[in-house]
């Protein structure tokens, strides 16, 4: 099957809940930057609302291709969750 024919587009929608408000700003801002530039095809965006961040990520490329970019997101996410709790139980 030609990559022509593999890609799709797709859309996908996840809703993180931290402890506080801060802890979801600290996580968006930590991630935003490694995420651009973004490959051709893949549309992302972030927000935070009280202690929800949202990740929206619209994609023209494979479904492979989705899959991985939430993964790397998730990925992400739990190194500076992992770093957060680190620094706070030291102090």
């Amino acid at each position: 099957m030609s990559e022509k024919y593999s890609q799709v587009k797709t859309y996908a929608r996840m809703e993180l809940y931290f402890e506080t408000a801060e802890e979801a700003e600290i996580v968006l801002k930590s991630i935003y930057p490694d995420n651009y530039p973004l490959p051709r095809g893949l549309e992302l965006n972030m927000k935070v609302e009280g202690e929800k961040l949202e990740v929206y990520v619209n994609s023209d490329r494979t479904i492979l291709s989705l899959l991985t970019t939430l993964d790397d997101i998730l990925s992400m996410i739990k190194l500076v969750l992992n770093s957060i709790r680190s620094i706070s139980h030291k102090g």
